[in-house]
């Protein structure tokens, strides 16, 4: 099963605590917000991930690596903006049942 995983850029709200490093990399417990989402798409029953960054994508791409560390295939695809969940699914999601939901 594949799944999209679209990282956060800008929030008003939390615009301090990115400054230091992306959205999806804020520490929580000591691991990193995106390390729970990629954990939680593994036991949902994903193998292929394509992560959707537009905020220092290389700095994301240097923590979630391949995937292996989730059992996954982890693709991490320079955006130069945030996209919606609706641009995101027309872009890359097929019309197959290859998808979680």
């Amino acid at each position: 099963m594949k799944a999209l995983l679209i990282c956060p850029h800008e929030r008003i709200g939390v615009a301090l605590l990115a400054e230091g490093q992306p959205l999806a990399l804020l520490p929580v417990c000591g691991r990193a917000l995106i390390e729970y989402w990629l954990e939680h798409l593994a036991t949902s029953g994903a193998s292929r991930v394509t992560v959707l960054s537009s905020d220092r994508p290389d700095r994301v791409r240097a923590v979630v690596g391949d995937g292996r560390k989730w059992g996954l295939m982890v693709e991490v695809l320079p955006r130069g903006s945030e996209l919606s969940v609706e641009e995101a699914r027309t872009k890359f999601k097929a019309s197959s049942d290859e998808w979680l939901s």
